[in-house]
């Protein structure tokens, strides 16, 4: 009996006793406090900060409403000149002559009409049909999809009072079996081509400014609620454009901070508007808006669901100059890279010689997007029009 009873107190004074007891306090503690949040918590609460702790852990001491917005956040009202055109009576030749080459922004109307996704895209019929499907509604620092069931999303976006909060932007509910169905509730207008995201999102939800990705621009087709845009003269310094980093507070990259700060001195006149015209609409259900590849800032006025698909053209010239209001810096997923050139190039097949150059790595991939984006090659003769900032 001696030398069992030597071994279990060898055992108790090592360090070896010391770790065990360590994870086996971990395992305890971690398994209390999975069983108090259950009690707690429901099961959407517990989705809904999982998500969020994964798509913006910097705010897992302050939460996600510090600023209080949902109470105060308010836009002032607008003149809208935004040109509006009849889409139905609009054709390719005419789009492409008036609009596409001269990269003029505007409305079309009527393009929707027919659409059955205007009755079947409500919130409640959404939730019956794809309730317990995932959609994409964030992404993490390290470039990994955050990913919500529909029935916890639509609910969240009914009791949020988060400052900037989660939205659902899915380039790819259009190739899951789940959710393929969905192409089926609407048709592309002819003036357009292939699709690849769906947005949805509650009010004060956004993106922060960035670039349309190989020189695309794209059409927003609204399906509920209420958008604001806003177009600024592509010469516009980026000192003006950008958020002053004195300025940036706790959502550095968030849409909301940008209609608190730039926005404002826009609002204020504090802005030289005889060098840099400032353009503004608001989107009404069933209309279109048309954006000739301006990088872009989005913000909900309410709940909304939008339809943005992108459209590839080559009028472009080598002697354009880059835009000083893009962002310096890029960051690009592998995965989404490859899916998205691949769907470009079947209907684009100027841009698959820039797509072969780049196939051999991923880092060559991303050199020659970061070009593209950023206007820095006079190669692939890309560049940029006005810079856009939508409020959505």
């Amino acid at each position: 009996m001696d030398q069992p009873v030597s071994s279990l107190w060898t055992y108790l004074r090592s360090t070896t006793f010391v770790e065990d007891f360590c994870e086996a306090a971990y395992l305890v503690k971690k398994s209390l406090n999975d069983a108090w949040e259950r009690m707690l918590y429901s099961r959407f609460e517990r989705r809904v900060a999982a998500a969020r702790y994964k798509d913006r852990p910097d705010l897992a001491k302050i939460g996600w409403c510090p600023l209080k917005l949902a109470s105060k956040f308010a836009l002032p009202p607008l003149v809208d000149k935004m040109p509006r055109v009849d889409g139905t009576t609009l054709s390719v030749g005419d789009f492409v002559e008036k609009y596409e080459k001269s990269r003029t922004p505007c409305i079309l109307l009527g393009l929707t009409d027919k659409w059955k996704a205007h009755k079947s895209w409500t919130i409640e019929n959404l939730i019956e049909k794809y309730g317990d499907e995932a959609f994409k509604c964030g992404e993490s620092p390290q470039a990994e999809a955050v990913r919500m069931k529909f029935k916890y999303f639509a609910e969240y976006m009914k009791t949020t009072n988060d400052d900037s909060p989660l939205y659902i932007f899915d380039p790819h509910f259009g190739k899951r079996w789940t959710t393929e169905d969905m192409l089926l509730d609407y048709q592309v207008p002819e003036i357009f081509n292939n699709d690849f995201w769906i947005v949805i999102g509650s009010a004060r939800s956004g993106t922060n400014i960035h670039i349309d990705p190989l020189g695309t621009s794209a059409w927003n087709a609204l399906i509920h609620g209420h958008k604001r845009w806003v177009f600024i003269h592509p010469d516009a310094p980026r000192e003006l454009v950008h958020i002053p980093k004195d300025q940036r507070g706790v959502h550095p990259k968030e849409a909301v901070t940008w209609f608190s700060t730039v926005y404002k001195r826009i609002c204020d006149g504090d802005w030289p508007f005889d060098k840099y015209p400032v353009l503004e609409c608001r989107q009404n259900p069933g209309e279109t808006v048309l954006r000739e590849r301006h990088p872009e800032l989005m913000n909900d006025l309410e709940e909304s669901m939008i339809h943005p698909r992108p459209i590839s053209n080559g009028y472009t010239t080598s002697d354009d100059e880059p835009s000083r209001c893009s962002e310096s810096e890029d960051e690009t997923d592998e995965s989404d890279y490859t899916i998205y050139s691949s769907d470009l190039s079947l209907s684009t097949p100027y841009t698959q010689p820039i797509l072969n150059e780049s196939s051999l790595d991923f880092s060559s991939c991303t050199k020659v997007l970061s070009d593209l984006l950023l206007g820095n090659s006079n190669r692939y003769h890309y560049d940029h029009s006005d810079v856009l900032i939508c409020m959505r």
